[in-house]
């Protein structure tokens, strides 16, 4: 198993420093069994030089536990608060998921509760040990919980690899190897026991997950590759969609998803930051559906008179009828729909922001809606307390250069 340590040490406390060498020497350790487990731990696995911020990225969508451990340091850094969000996003969407919260010395909820960007992650609930823990328990009992795990569970960065795998397996061998070459800077390791298209396959989708395209750079250059390796429209669509939405920061979707799996205990609404709404609501949607992308996601026009409550609902009807025309008789067709509907579907509107009682009442009524409020180019310094936003926010710079080259890409497959 992969287990990934989060953390925020203070280097200059040698009780903090123990306590983490100490827990990583223990579950480093052979189990009784024979079974041993991979420890990612920037402390001993990074050294000057190497891309730290991209290997962390690979760390939180590859490992199979995380162990997360809340100092009054690791608080205060906004690192620790980003891999905190992926990890809370991956516990949300995968409840097998091993996220095990830990409290240091000092620390207790009510700091936690106490931090804006922290305690929107509710992580009382996912709580695994009390604080003042030792590090050797604290070992024993994540090695307990693996002891009956036979084979290592797929993450979600497995399945959309194997997605893009599926497609891309399905282009001309050669001029993929070339590609793959360029990639690797040298040729595709052999590997008799896995076929050859799945292999090159197989390094083209990790780079367009690793968001590291080489020489290919853009999404454009990449669909340049997959036609002239004769790859079928159908197929190249796909693997643009889906690699299209990465250039939104991980944070924001995990911020999203997280809305998206605790709306049903407090209705809440998101709010996000963007120049080109249509493609910026789009993209961070799909990055958090990743790779179950689809198109439910509509746009409403705003409003605000003294019954805006039924306006809302009136526009929202109009938005879903016209986006399924070929599936929806009329207007109250959509009412219908909507109400049955059980999977998100998200709504993206201009202020006003719906109020707390509004809200409630709409998700009783329509539980699988998830409201995204656009607030223009910046996000408000404040926001309701049933309004999440979905920080860092968009970058606007990324967010142009994303939808110039995506519908450049799409234009070529045309």
């Amino acid at each position: 198993m992969r287990i990934f340590i989060s953390h925020g040490i203070d280097k200059s406390s040698p009780a903090e420093l123990q306590f983490l060498d100490t827990l990583e020497q223990q579950l480093r350790l052979t189990g009784a069994g024979g079974e041993s487990h991979e420890v990612l731990l920037d402390r001993t696995r990074l050294e000057a030089g190497d891309d730290w911020a991209g290997i962390l990225n690979d760390w939180l969508a590859e490992c199979q536990v995380a162990i997360l451990m809340l100092s009054k340091r690791a608080l205060a850094r906004p690192w620790v608060l980003k891999e905190a969000t992926i990890l809370s996003f991956r516990k949300a969407r995968d409840p097998a998921f091993q996220f095990l919260p830990l409290l240091l010395p000092g620390i207790d909820h009510a700091a936690i509760d106490a931090h804006p960007g922290f305690s929107a992650l509710r992580l009382d609930v996912w709580q695994a040990f009390e604080a003042g823990v030792a590090p050797e328990t604290v070992a024993s009992l994540v090695k307990e919980k693996l002891a009956g795990i036979q084979v290592a569970p797929s993450t979600p960065l497995d399945r959309l690899q194997e997605v893009l795998e599926n497609r891309i397996c399905q282009a001309n061998g050669g001029v993929l190897e070339r590609a793959c070459e360029d990639l690797l800077g040298e040729a595709v390791a052999w590997r008799p026991e896995i076929d050859r298209s799945r292999q090159r396959a197989r390094v083209f989708a990790r780079a367009i997950t690793r968001g590291k395209l080489g020489r290919m750079v853009t999404l454009t250059g990449m669909t340049k590759v997959l036609s002239a390796a004769a790859l079928a429209k159908e197929h190249i669509h796909k693997v643009l969609d889906l690699a299209a939405s990465y250039w939104v920061e991980e944070e924001v979707a995990a911020r999203l998803r997280s809305v998206v799996a605790t709306r049903a205990n407090r209705p809440v609404a998101a709010a996000i930051n963007s120049e080109l709404i249509r493609s910026g609501a789009k993209m961070a949607v799909w990055r958090a559906q990743l790779p179950d992308i689809g198109e439910d996601i509509y746009f409403i026009a705003g409003g605000g008179s003294d019954n805006w409550g039924t306006e809302l609902q009136e526009r929202m009807f109009a938005a879903y009828y016209e986006g399924n025309k070929d599936e929806v008789f009329d207007v109250e067709e959509a009412e219908t729909v909507l109400s049955a509907r059980t999977e998100p579907i998200f709504f993206v509107m201009p202020p006003p922001v719906p109020d707390q009682d509004l809200l409630s009442t709409l998700h009783q009524r329509f539980p699988s809606v998830v409201f995204i409020v656009h607030t223009g180019s910046t996000l408000p310094s404040s926001l309701p307390e049933h309004v999440v936003p979905l920080t860092p926010g968009l970058q606007l710079a990324l967010e142009k250069q994303n939808r110039a080259d995506y519908l450049a890409a799409r234009k070529l497959i045309a």
